[in-house]
């Protein structure tokens, strides 16, 4: 897997948990984003 993460162009990084909540609190915040900025909401 790790391999074929690398081929594809994606490395691979290891984070402590430190590092991952601020990964997982950006990404949040980037489609938060999105999503407000686009008017978007969940289908009925």
């Amino acid at each position: 897997m790790i391999e074929r993460m690398t081929r594809a162009g994606h490395p691979i990084r290891h984070l402590n948990r430190y590092e991952f909540a601020a990964c997982v609190r950006a990404a949040a915040e980037k489609y938060a984003g999105l999503i407000r900025d686009n008017g978007l909401r969940q289908a009925d």
